[in-house]
């Protein structure tokens, strides 16, 4: 039974990880294009089509794995439900925003293919309006996949007694958006495993180009888990300072699980930070998976929680 629960929980782990990173690049796609209406025009149309591509290849990958785990915990269950109720669930309500935002997403690849040449050395500045089309897409599909994020939360569920179910909806939504953001790192360190594995193909060989494009994707992957990081060790040491004025001693046992999980965090962004500087480092796969370590490791920690059998 825990050998099923281990099971269970890794496959999770999988589909969460590229449900989040998918859920977080259409913002980078954004952000991408819009970088490079003026200078390096090329190299930005150029890396905005790759991580469309990227997107689309994790959230096409974590489309299945939805009625996977679904199925998974449907079998835990001494008998099966009715199909009424698997149709009502959290996993099965989320596919109604996660396939067409995975539709969209390859509708936006082959309409890529109508940007400018980004072969053309002439190519250095393009008007967003040549772009409208992929930029309101990219916006959609962000949408889409952060209520696609909402559903599979329980936003249909019923709030919590004594809470109205505006309050809760804007609590979903605020969290979502917190969670959206920290999901940048993933998108980030996503993209610099994509810039590795392109690393030997126009432009990345250019001495200039592959510099620039890891920097710019490792800003994404540094930022996103920081501000929470911040926010945990700034609360962390108030309360050890409040200890230390009050005289009452500090019990750092009830955050135990916290703080092992924000160092990993805070590792992760350290070993990407380090791209911010030796941007040609990220030619080593070593290098560029150490990150991911820290985060596996950061998903494994829950499970020291279980009993012993």
């Amino acid at each position: 039974m825990q050998m099923t629960f281990i099971l269970i929980y890794w496959l999770g782990n999988l589909q969460a990880l590229l449900a989040q990173t998918a859920q977080a690049l259409p913002f980078l796609i954004l952000m991408t294009l819009l970088a490079g209406r003026k200078g390096n025009a090329a190299l930005c149309l150029w890396g905005g089509r790759q991580l469309l591509r990227l997107d689309l290849f994790c959230a096409a990958l974590s489309l299945p794995l939805f009625p996977l785990m679904l199925l998974l915990e449907t079998l835990r269950q001494p008998q099966m439900p009715p199909l009424a109720d698997l149709l009502v669930q959290p996993a099965s309500v989320a596919l109604l925003a996660w396939l067409p935002a995975t539709l969209l997403l390859w509708g936006l690849l082959r309409a890529s293919r109508h940007w400018p040449d980004t072969t053309d050395p002439a190519i250095t500045v393009y008007r967003t309006t040549d772009l409208r089309l992929t930029l309101w897409g990219c916006l959609l599909a962000l949408l889409l996949f952060l209520l696609g994020s909402l559903l599979s939360t329980g936003l249909l569920l019923e709030p919590p007694q004594g809470m109205e179910r505006s309050n809760f909806i804007l609590l979903q939504i605020r969290q979502a958006l917190h969670l959206l953001f920290r999901y940048l790192s993933l998108a980030g360190g996503a993209a610099l495993l994509w810039l590795w594995y392109l690393r030997h193909r126009a432009p990345l060989t250019d001495e200039r180009a592959f510099p620039l494009a890891v920097r710019w994707c490792t800003v994404w992957a540094v930022v996103g888990y920081l501000p929470s990081i911040i926010d945990f060790w700034s609360t962390l040491l108030a309360a050890l300072l409040r200890s230390l004025h009050s005289g009452v001693p500090f019990d750092i046992m009830p955050q135990m699980n916290a703080l092992i999980l924000s160092v990993l965090a805070a590792l992760a962004i350290i070993s990407w930070s380090v791209f911010l500087y030796r941007p040609r480092k990220a030619r080593s796969l070593v290098l560029q998976l150490l990150p991911w370590c820290f985060l596996i490791i950061r998903m494994a920690v829950p499970l020291t929680q279980l009993p012993r059998l």
